[in-house]
């Protein structure tokens, strides 16, 4: 049977029903296709409020994170990849799908997919070729579609780190590689390819909890001398700067808890970044499990994040808004080994979470549906393809009374942003390559009224393509 909530978090127990599930008839059904027609195995990992720059691969000189940089150097690291929306039932939803939230309509914790939706999935579209499994956080309601999986070990809800209120046993993270590479073994064992998404609750913090980014207790010792460097833009002066609604939002709330003062600066983005090295250790478990198995050189590998966060960029925490600290996550695809010249580079044309999909069913050959609104990447992968958009349009409509509902366009060298629910349609604008920090709000300045104009109808047209 599919693991409940509770199974999955008793831990090794849970790993060995899941696996008993695994040796089924539907494990012998994928095995039976001719071996010369079999796809490559298939390894999704997402993140939780991973933002852009927080591995080394980006250019981050603190964090330490070995195994994702090498995956860096064999595959292709997409730098400007962006989520549609930045918060996570609607983006992993847009994930799944390959679909904005204006066509899934889920914008809340609450929404589960429809059963037409789950068919449109890359789960439900790979599972005649592949046995399917998933393993941590679902992160859509508390009716996941468990029986469209081979091997379920998600949760509903947030999860916790650990499974009583002090941090002793296994971190959630550790429970989640096993469980992952009792999958793959399972697989393998069963001659199977497969298609495994791995979602991580790290680096997101412990909600209501002190403290709150609960790392496990291996990592604790990491950067505990290390000062951590300030973002430029996280003072008074660019936070008075902002709009009233922004001062007084749930972000300044989260911003008091955690970068408030010093001390708690210091200590949130050393958990944080532990949290994220412990990501980095399970990734390279796993990475080392499929090349014992002789299966890392015919396996895709696709990691990147939910949303970004904020580290008190202009004063303000989290994530939601359409700064870039919140939007922009990191993305890397590494390609079966043998499969072409396209390791080591960096694509720094725009790609989106809804690209995901897409991307996935035609690195195997399979038909894109109608109803991705993404593209598919895979040619910048090979190396055939120089972009898939010179700009995209972001939303953010779920309903929070501390959180705005906004909306916007980005374009390689501007930022428009629009509040239309806000006293006189508060709007934003950025010139990003005089100001990538995003100090100087243009949008009341006359001299930059035309442009404003244009960037405010270039979104209503590509919201315009979106509804169509």
């Amino acid at each position: 049977m599919p693991l409940t909530r509770r199974g999955f978090l008793s831990g090794t127990g849970a790993a060995a029903a899941a696996s008993r599930w695994l040796t089924s008839a539907r494990a012998q059904e994928v095995a039976a296709s001719p071996e010369a027609k079999r796809p490559p195995n298939i390894l999704v990992l997402i993140a939780d409020d991973l933002r852009f720059d927080a591995m080394g691969a980006m250019l981050n000189r603190v964090v330490r994170t070995p195994n994702l940089d090498a995956l860096a150097e064999r595959g292709v690291l997409f730098a400007k990849h962006f989520v549609t929306t930045s918060i996570c039932p609607v983006s992993r939803a847009s994930i799944y799908l390959g679909q904005y939230a204006r066509r899934h309509k889920i914008w809340n914790f609450a929404t589960p997919l429809k059963p037409e939706q789950v068919d449109e999935s890359y789960f439900a579209l790979l599972r005649d070729t592949h046995l399917i499994g998933f393993v941590g956080k679902w992160g859509l309601s508390e009716a996941p579609p468990k029986t469209h999986f081979d091997y379920w070990a998600g949760y509903t809800g947030q999860g916790r780190y650990f499974e009583t209120s002090e941090p002793t046993g296994p971190h959630l993270t550790q429970r989640q590689t096993e469980h992952a590479t009792t999958f793959i073994e399972q697989a393998r064992a069963a001659n199977a390819p497969f298609a495994l998404t791995v979602c991580y609750k790290a680096p997101h913090g412990q909600d209501g909890e002190t403290p709150e980014f609960q790392y496990d207790g291996a990592f604790s010792d990491w950067y505990a001398n290390v000062t951590m460097p300030r973002p430029a833009t996280a003072t008074e002066h660019h936070f008075e700067r902002l709009p009233q609604f922004l001062r007084t939002s749930e972000s300044r709330k989260r911003w008091h808890a955690r970068f408030g003062a010093e001390e708690r600066f210091q200590e949130t983005v050393r958990s944080y970044y532990r949290l994220v090295s412990g990501v980095d250790a399970s990734i390279g478990t796993m990475i080392s499990r499929l090349e014992k198995l002789g299966q890392l050189d015919n396996t895709i590998i696709v990691f990147t994040s939910d949303n970004g966060f904020m580290f008190g960029e202009h004063g303000l925490a989290g994530k939601w808004w359409m700064f870039e600290e919140s939007i922009r996550v990191p993305m890397l695809i590494c390609p079966p080994r043998g499969s072409g010249p396209r390791t080591g580079r960096v694509v720094n044309e725009f790609t989106l979470n809804i690209d995901v999909t897409p991307t996935l069913l035609d690195a195997i050959g399979r038909p894109i549906p109608a109803s991705c609104q993404g593209k598919s990447v895979w040619g910048m992968v090979e190396g055939t393809t120089a972009s898939v958009r010179d700009d995209f349009y972001y939303e953010f409509f779920f309903e929070h009374p501390g959180i705005g509902k906004s909306e916007g366009v980005r374009t390689r060298d501007w930022k428009y942003i629009s509040w239309p629910e806000q006293e006189q349609h508060r709007e934003m604008l950025f010139n990003l390559v005089d100001d990538p920090l995003e100090e100087t709000d243009l949008a009341r300045d006359p001299g930059f009224s035309e442009r404003k104009v244009g960037l405010r109808n270039r979104m209503l047209a590509l919201r315009g393509e979106l509804d169509s």
